[in-house]
């Protein structure tokens, strides 16, 4: 649905509101905002239903100026495949995380997902059954 919807834009700010949203198809944000640098707020989401799989793959990977992600909320309790994978990879002036609620995180659900960032303290992950290399390069 939103597949590269704004890859390269290097002059966007701010990210769409998807706050009406709730469910997420197979590959919907993948790369969305894919090297936005200028992009400084993710915008606002929470979504809590993921079907199929990289749902949020590289969706802000080399946003370089992205700080702002008090907006985005991940509370989906089953994370598939690749869901999560690289979502902020490379975006480093990110220096917070997202709370993630999951009780149950896939095969490289979430491999890659903080990669190159200024994150400091881990992630706040509750799952319960955990597939292979589910967090496999996550920092």
């Amino acid at each position: 649905m939103f597949y590269q919807a704004f890859i390269g834009c290097k002059n966007l700010l701010s990210a769409a509101d998807f706050s009406d949203f709730r469910i997420a198809n197979d590959q919907t944000f993948r790369q969305t905002y894919n090297g936005c640098y200028s992009l400084t707020d993710a915008g606002a989401m929470s979504i809590s239903t993921l079907n199929g799989t990289l749902n949020f793959n590289n969706m802000y990977t080399a946003c370089s100026n992205l700080t702002g992600i008090q907006g985005l909320e991940l509370p989906a309790l089953t994370i598939p495949y690749g869901a999560y994978a690289g979502m902020f990879e490379n975006c480093s002036s990110l220096s917070s995380t997202p709370v993630i609620n999951a009780a149950e995180i896939s095969a490289n659900g979430m491999v890659g997902m903080f990669s190159g960032t200024a994150i400091t303290d881990a992630a706040q992950v509750s799952g319960v059954a955990i597939g292979v290399q589910a967090f496999r390069a996550m920092y």
